[in-house]
């Protein structure tokens, strides 16, 4: 009996994983993030080089709100206003100000934008791969510039909410961030997503805009 369970259960998986693909996976968690109007997640951070030599990693909070976003570490800090960036590294006390293109999808900027701009900018690789509870997609650039050759998104199957997002660049560098923590948060003031740089001393800013 337990042999016929076994069976039906990987059947239904099988069907499953069938009958999505990853447009449809994608569009679902694009869904389940659009509908909170703040998120708030806490995550882990690693990069390794192509050996697979780990050479950092980190960890943080992200509040992301519209275009509008915040990351915080230990050693740097982002604030977008959905127009403006601020990087602040703080080891160097620079902070660096840039416009900010919200069409872009990078982790470098808000990593939950790569679930709304999929279809822009990247193709998908092959089916999406049931692993566990998770949907795992692959996709590729579009634009040959761009330095990423592969983009992995992992996916929760029960509600779509954002397990990972794995980036691997053209000479075999890998980003890697993990979500610990998504929940959704109460909404911020605007100011929430500036940084405050009259409460900062002895930093050098430099103003590329």
């Amino acid at each position: 009996m337990k042999k016929i369970i076994s069976a039906g259960l990987f059947l239904l998986s099988v069907i499953t994983a069938f009958g999505q693909n990853s447009k449809e996976i994608l569009s679902k968690s694009s869904e389940v993030i659009s509908a909170m109007e703040c998120v708030e997640t806490s995550f882990t951070f690693s990069a390794y080089k192509a050996t697979g030599e780990l050479v950092g990693e980190n960890e943080g909070l992200f509040v992301s709100q519209g275009d509008s976003f915040l990351v915080l570490t230990a050693m740097l800090e982002v604030y977008c206003d959905g127009k403006n960036k601020w990087i602040y590294d703080k080891e160097s006390r620079e902070i660096t100000i840039i416009n900010h293109d919200p069409n872009l999808s990078d982790i470098t900027e808000n990593p939950f934008s790569v679930f709304k701009n999929a279809d822009v900018i990247y193709d998908y690789v092959g089916k999406p791969k049931r692993d566990g509870e998770n949907w795992l997609i692959q996709m590729k650039p579009k634009d040959k510039k761009i330095n990423y050759s592969i983009v992995e998104l992992t996916v929760k199957v029960s509600d779509s909410t954002p397990v990972s997002i794995k980036y691997t660049t053209k000479s075999g560098d890998v980003y890697y961030a993990a979500i610990k923590d998504f929940k959704a948060a109460e909404c911020k003031a605007d100011s929430f997503f500036i940084i405050d740089l009259n409460s900062l001393e002895d930093v050098i800013v430099t103003d590329l805009r």
